[in-house]
C-alpha cells in the first residue's frame, strides 16, 4: 500500500488524466491485496476483486474528466471506498438474482428510509405552508438567507436596509413568526419526532 500513499493525489488524477500507464500500474498494484482481501472476506475470489478494481479505475476516470474534482484523502483510500461500494452494490444485486426478493433487514431498511423521507417531505411541505403565511418582507428575507444563501450585508443591500445589523433582526423575527405558525398546527406534534 505504500506505493500508492507515496503518490500524492494531485499526481495520481493528473496521471489518470494523462493515461499515465505507470502510475495507474502502481496504484492499481497496490491497491489489489487490500481489495482482495475485502472481496474474499465477502462472498467473492480473486477475479471478482480484479474485475471490481479495474470498474472502480472506470469510475476514476469518468470522475477526473471533470476539472474541478479532487481527491483530499490518501489515493488508496479513495480506490478502496470505491470498491467496496461497487462491491457492495453487486452483492445486493446477486442476493436479489438468487432470491428474487430483499431480505428481512434489508426491506426493514428501505421501509425506514422511505418513511423517513416521507416524514421529511411532510415537514417541508408545513413549513412551505407557513411561510406564505408570512408577510411579503417576512419571507423574502427568509428565502435570501436560506434559499439563496446571502450574507446580511448582501440582504441589507438587496432589501435596501439600512445595516446587516437591521437585517439580521428582521430575519430573527422573521424566523420567530414561523416557528409560531409552525407549533401551532396540529401537524406539528407528529412531526417533530
Amino acid at each position: 500500500m505504500s506505493k500508492s500513499k507515496k503518490i500524492p493525489p494531485n499526481l495520481f488524477l493528473e496521471g489518470i488524466r494523462n493515461k499515465d500507464s505507470l502510475i495507474i500500474r502502481s496504484v492499481m498494484k497496490a491497491c489489489l491485496p487490500m481489495v482482495t482481501n475485502h472481496v474474499l472476506k465477502n462472498k467473492g475470489n480473486k477475479q471478482d476483486a480484479e474485475d471490481l478494481l479495474a470498474e472502480a479505475f472506470m469510475v476514476v476516470f469518468q470522475k477526473a474528466k471533470d476539472p474541478k474534482f479532487s481527491i483530499n484523502y490518501a489515493v488508496s483510500t479513495y480506490v478502496f471506498t470505491i470498491c467496496k461500494n461497487l462491491w457492495l452494490k453487486q452483492l445486493r444485486r446477486r442476493k436479489f438474482k438468487d432470491n428474487g426478493d430483499l431480505s428481512d433487514i434489508e426491506m426493514a431498511i428501505l421501509t425506514d428510509d422511505v418513511l423517513a423521507l416521507m416524514e421529511k417531505e411532510e415537514r417541508a411541505k408545513l413549513y412551505q405552508e407557513k411561510i406564505k403565511m408570512l408577510d411579503k418582507q417576512s419571507q423574502y428575507i427568509l428565502f435570501l438567507f436560506y434559499r439563496e444563501k446571502n450574507s446580511f450585508k448582501e440582504i441589507a443591500q438587496i432589501m435596501e436596509l439600512k445595516s446587516p445589523g437591521y437585517a439580521k433582526k428582521l430575519k430573527f423575527l422573521a424566523q420567530k413568526k414561523l416557528i409560531k405558525l409552525v407549533k401551532q398546527d396540529p401537524r406539528y406534534e407528529e412531526l417533530k419526532s
